[in-house]
């Protein structure tokens, strides 16, 4: 594979070449994928028009809605977390509205895009959990380093003859994003068995 040509590298050594889209790791069940930083942050910037106060809207809405820890201490006031992040932007000459957009609930847009792309049968779906379990952001700020580990849990499920819904799999997905040094974002999903 040419880095030029794809938007995404698989970095595992076990690929389907069958399914080329998904990674097969059968002794953890574990996938792991590579985006350029540039193409993830555009896919999500075409989705507000960089306008910022779009940005800022939508951020607002979904702080409530989602779990947010600094350096691993919950912060539940968005206006200490808007004046934290904005400070440190300015300080150190970072994009803030880039920062808010990667605090939206649009940062699992292209993971979901990568996921679906694994089904070949058009009887499974993904979807939330039965207890919804909000999506998480831990964003670390160590010696003006900023990078975000964000995770959620969805689950693969099929609808049976009688119209109920059966969850087959669950699977969690863990974005690493180094937003100060604009590297590699890494994607993480690992599919886990239900009870």
């Amino acid at each position: 594979m040419k880095l030029t040509q794809n938007k995404f590298v698989f970095i595992n050594d076990n690929v389907d070449s069958n399914r080329p889209n998904i990674i097969n790791n059968n002794t953890d069940n574990e996938y792991i994928i590579l985006i350029e930083y540039e193409s993830y942050i555009n896919k999500i910037s075409s989705s507000y028009k960089n306008i910022s106060s779009n940005i800022l809207e939508q951020f607002n809405k979904d702080f409530s809605r989602a779990k947010y820890k600094i350096n691993n201490t919950y912060e539940t006031n968005s206006l200490i977390f808007i004046d934290y992040f904005e400070f440190l932007m300015v300080q150190n000459n970072l994009n803030f509205s880039e920062f808010l957009m990667l605090c939206t609930q649009a940062v699992m847009g292209c993971p979901l895009e990568i996921l679906y792309k694994t089904i070949y049968n058009k009887n499974v779906y993904i979807g939330e959990l039965k207890k919804n379990k909000s999506l998480f952001f831990n964003i670390y700020n160590k010696n003006n380093d900023i990078y975000f580990v964000v995770k959620k849990t969805l689950r693969y499920f099929y609808i049976n003859n009688t119209g109920i819904d059966i969850t087959m799999n669950l699977v969690n997905i863990s974005i690493h994003i180094p937003f100060s040094s604009k590297e590699k974002i890494i994607i993480t999903y690992k599919i886990l068995k239900t009870k």
